[in-house]
């Protein structure tokens, strides 16, 4: 049994001896009370308090009052994780104010310090209550994590919570989105204006924490040191003044903060030499060293500490008084998470707290709390006011009030069109899943011939109504269309999560999606052509996990747009500008026509009624009006051939975050599953292929003659959670998935399959740049090898392992970095920074199918895509953040350190760069795959799309070949 449980009684919420919690940690357990007696675990809850106030305490008697068994604590450090498992074991907290007595048995605390076995967290739960845990061991979002079940846990902590939009921590929230979880955070709010996925039940304000006593007010004292390597030496000067005069008086000690860990090295010295005896914390040191330099700066053995970066944030230092600012934080939640550190008050000190910084260094968002005359402790909790009223998060509300009003609607034109079978009709007594978190909270249809209306309920804002309205729950309309005589479907929908939980219950008939060839009428009867934006995608050969897109706008953007571009590209989305007034726009991947406009319902409904003329006419239309020279569509109603490949959609590819969980099964993170055909009948035209995914694998069917086009066949149910992004999540299972994104066939006659749509692109050809091809001595190389080795023969090299010897020539030692990034998922196999060049290279290296170099189209297929995989990551933000976290797996740094990596992350700006992409293949023959007069060249063909995308996503492009002759 828990020690929570079975010595619930000895917990006394409100003690009538010793202090006692203080209002505001009562306040949030009331409101964690009252919120989960009405509320389900759907919603994260989020609980505001300034830093100092006492979150601690708030978690360990929450445990008590929620009637908790075993909880998972996050911590966003190893130090926090520490420092929080030490508290959890002891509770003396809550030993000290008086809730609990002297005596209380310890709590049994697993600190998580290594990734866990599937099969171990049993064990762990079994002997422990309490786990806490730093993200990265326990987050779903890596694929080599075994998640703790959810079945194990009765709620999550997550301390430092604004960290939430982070996707180790988002994969998190998700995962367990039917166990209670409480976030805790000082800053309720996130510079970037990311969503916190969670709802606000009880936000304690700094104002009250300064009025109520529990934190002092800060001084700012502020030195104009300019931005020259003076500056140092002026913050340690006045670092050193301010301790000596504090120390007088107060048993004190000091925080000093930069961003680089060999800035830290460098102040390290300094400070001694200065006479203040202080030491390092940052992320890379060992676990057990910052552990001791916090102890020690607590028993007063050190004046202080230097922290890099977040390293300090969360720490538990009681006497901090003096903070000083090598690196000036540039956001105000993160100085607010600074400022807590010092602001605490002790009973050992008077005075208030003092940070000391340079005002010549301070620049963006922090610039008005830095350059104001107005004292620190009436500023900040007005900054910190303003951030509120613009974070993201669930408000409270007011839906299911009796006198809640629909308001006006004022939508946008856009619907999703079907053809719907002769008996299609409205089921009037429809239901949502029963499994769904959606309810029905409104309908309305004027009459049979009119739009039906629905509104679903979840929590989340609203933003289709003509006027901002907050309430509890968030709401989401549907606005569905039905025209029997010309057998369509129109759907409008804010949130296809919400339309899917109960569509199946509303529908009866079939319904599918329209043709391209049908869709492309939307835009035919007008005569003069003027597109104003055209997006097309690659229609020769999609990129497994990157496909490119190329966009024109501007006023009659046909124009610019090359013939040649029919080649490679077909229309994925069309924006014609059709007279004063009036722009229509198409997309082909779901359907979808839109109207730049808003209007009424009856406004809406005139909209597709005039539309349905346009899809209802005689028209031909294989491609758009004004663009006849890109690929051509037709619709296909039967397979004629087997595909030779089967491409998951991109969407797959390009979600933040992917979900996929086997009923009974394992749950898999981040892992796109493939598709293989396994047979075709000829005659029936149907396709069988499996799908595979590790370990899993099940049967799917393709049949044009169904009214869903795939068909899963499986006794287990397969959900998928896409996170398009922080606030598009799509969650359906496998076969919604798939059919509302099928997969696309690559055909052996060169035309390619989505859905129900045949595209054909056009077949001409153009030169590729002769500085593409280069050709590179690949002898002492086994070019059939791929795999590197940490020692491999000298004289058989693996292809990786002598492409690195290629780089080597040019590597600089002293600011460049060459990362193995291996594994599924990888971005490359090889990424060389060149620092000083500010030059990313993707190497993508492939062993030849032959020992002899040749002209072969085998060692072309997968090089290629995974070549055009990389545009991804070109002026990318994101990509230090996603090589980092393969460097927590099998990936590592050949040549560099880890340092010099932080320190080109820390002050890389995506628009200073250049990017190469590299694919070294030495079974090309050269002086062969360049010749593009060669006979049945499919290496030349190929290549040319693989140029165009990359050079496109402005990219440098390589392909490292074999001279002739060569091996």
């Amino acid at each position: 049994m828990s020690v929570f449980s079975e010595y619930k009684e000895r917990f006394i919420l409100e003690p009538k001896t010793g202090s006692g919690l203080r209002k505001c940690q009562l306040g949030a357990i009331w409101a964690l009370k009252s919120y989960f007696i009405s509320n389900t675990s759907e919603a994260a809850t989020l609980i505001s308090l300034p830093t100092g106030s006492g979150k601690s305490a708030i978690m360990m008697a929450a445990c008590f009052e929620l009637n908790l068994k075993k909880i998972l604590i996050i911590e966003p450090s190893k130090v926090l994780r520490t420092q929080i498992s030490e508290q959890f074991c002891r509770l003396e907290i809550l030993k000290r104010i008086g809730c609990l007595p002297e005596d209380f048995p310890e709590v049994k605390v697993y600190e998580v310090k290594h990734i866990q076995s599937a099969d171990k967290w049993a064990e762990i739960f079994q002997e422990h209550d309490v786990v806490v845990a730093h993200p990265n061991s326990i987050s779903p979002y890596y694929k080599k994590v075994s998640p703790i079940p959810a079945e194990f846990i009765d709620a999550i902590f997550m301390d430092e919570a604004h960290h939430e939009a982070a996707p180790t921590w988002k994969a998190i929230n998700s995962y367990y989105n039917n166990v209670k979880r409480i976030f805790l955070t000082a800053t309720p709010f996130r510079r970037d204006r990311k969503t916190m996925e969670a709802k606000l039940i009880y936000h304690y304000s700094l104002k009250q924490a300064f009025d109520d006593g529990i934190l002092r007010p800060v001084d700012f004292l502020g030195v104009k040191a300019g931005l020259d390597t003076e500056s140092d030496s002026i913050l340690i000067e006045a670092a050193k003044k301010t301790f000596i005069e504090q120390k007088k008086y107060n048993p004190v000690s000091i925080m000093i903060r930069t961003d680089r860990i060999h800035h830290a090295e460098y102040l390290l010295e300094r400070y001694k030499s200065s006479g203040l005896n202080v030491d390092i914390v940052h992320s890379d040191r060992e676990d057990r060293d910052n552990i001791r330099v916090v102890n020690e700066v607590k028993e007063g053995k050190l004046d202080g500490l230097i922290s890099v970066g977040m390293a300090s944030e969360g720490l538990d230092i009681p006497l901090l008084k003096i903070a000083v600012l090598h690196a000036t934080p540039k956001s105000i939640p993160y100085t607010i998470q600074f400022l807590g550190r010092i602001s605490r008050q002790p009973l050992e000190q008077s005075g208030n707290a003092i940070l000391i910084a340079n005002k010549d260094e301070v620049k963006g968002e922090v610039s008005r709390l830095y350059n104001s005359d107005e004292t620190w402790a009436k500023l900040v909790p007005q900054l910190i006011d303003e951030s509120m009223k613009k974070a993201r998060y669930y408000r409270s509300a007011l839906i299911d009030e009796p006198d809640f009003v629909l308001p006006d609607l004022n939508i946008y034109f856009s619907t999703v069109i079907y053809d719907a079978s002769d008996d299609f009709s409205f089921n009037t007594d429809f239901k949502v899943k029963s499994t769904s978190p959606y309810r029905v909270s409104y309908v309305s249809q004027k009459d049979i011939n009119s739009p039906l209306v629905v509104i679903t309920v979840i929590d989340k804002p609203i933003e289709w109504a003509n006027r901002k309205i907050y309430i509890e729950n968030y709401l989401d309309i549907h606005i569905l269309y039905h025209i029997p005589e010309k057998n369509l479907l129109f759907e409008l929908t804010s949130s296809e999560e919400a339309l899917d939980s109960f569509t199946k219950s509303l529908y009866i008939g079939s319904i599918s999606r329209i043709s391209y060839s049908k869709l492309y009428k939307a835009l035919s009867k007008f005569d003069h052509e003027n597109y104003i934006m055209v997006g097309m995608k690659n229609a020769v050969m999609p990129g497994i996990a990157h496909p490119s897109y190329k966009t024109f706008i501007g006023n009659s953007v046909q124009d610019t747009i090359r013939n040649s571009e029919g080649r490679v590209f077909g229309v994925r989305y069309a924006l014609m500008n059709m007279g004063e007034k009036k722009t229509w726009g198409i997309a082909t991947k779901r359907s979808r026509v839109w109207a730049m406009k808003r209007g009424t319902i009856d406004e809406y409904k005139i909209w597709c009624d005039n539309l349905a003329d346009l899809l209802d006419s005689n028209i031909d239309c294989s491609t758009l009006p004004g663009l006849s020279f890109l690929a051509s569509t037709t619709p296909i109603n039967k397979l004629e051939e087997a595909p030779i490949a089967i491409l998951q959609d991109d969407v797959f590819y390009r979600a933040e975050f992917l979900i996929i969980s086997i009923e009974g099964g394992k749950t898999y993170m981040n892992a796109v599953p493939n598709i293989e055909v396994r047979s075709f009948d000829s005659t029936s035209g149907i396709l069988t292929c499996v799908l595979t995914l590790e370990s899993f694998s099940c049967k799917m069917i393709m049949n044009f003659d169904n009214p869903l086009l795939w068909t899963v066949v499986s006794n287990k149910a397969i959900t998928i959670r896409l996170f398009k992004s922080a606030n598009d999540v799509i969650t359906a299972d496998l076969e919604k998935i798939i059919n509302t994104f099928p997969p696309t066939l690559i055909m052996p006659k060169g035309y390619i399959i989505e859905g129900r749509t045949k595209i054909i692109p056009n077949s001409s050809i153009e030169d590729i740049p002769d500085e593409v091809w280069v050709k590179k001595d690949w002898s002492n190389c086994n070019i059939q090898a791929e795999a590197y080795k940490k020692k491999p023969n000298p004289k058989e090299l693996p292809v990786i392992n002598k492409t690195i010897k290629f780089i080597e020539t040019d590597f600089d030692k002293q600011s460049d970095i060459l990362i193995l990034d291996d594994g599924a998922h990888e971005i490359s196999d090889l990424i060389w920074i060149q620092g000083l060049k500010h030059i990313i290279h993707f190497i993508h290296c492939k062993p030849s199918k032959s020992d002899k170099p040749g002209c072969r189209k085998s060692d072309c297929d997968i090089v290629f895509t995974q070549a055009m995989r990389s545009i991804h990551w070109v002026y990318s933000e994101l990509m230090f953040e996603r090589i980092k976290e393969r460097l927590h797996g099998e990936s590592k740094i050949i040549f560099g350190s880890s340092q010099l990596l932080d320190e080109i992350a820390a002050t890389f700006k995506v628009n200073q760069w250049k990017y190469k992409i590299i694919v070294a293949q030495p079974g090309f023959d050269i002086d062969k795959v360049s010749n593009k007069k060669l006979s049945n060249n499919n290496v030349y063909e190929l290549a040319i799309p693989t140029y165009e995308r990359i050079t496109a996503g402005l990219a440098d492009f390589e392909i490292w070949g074999n001279q002739k002759n060569q091996n």
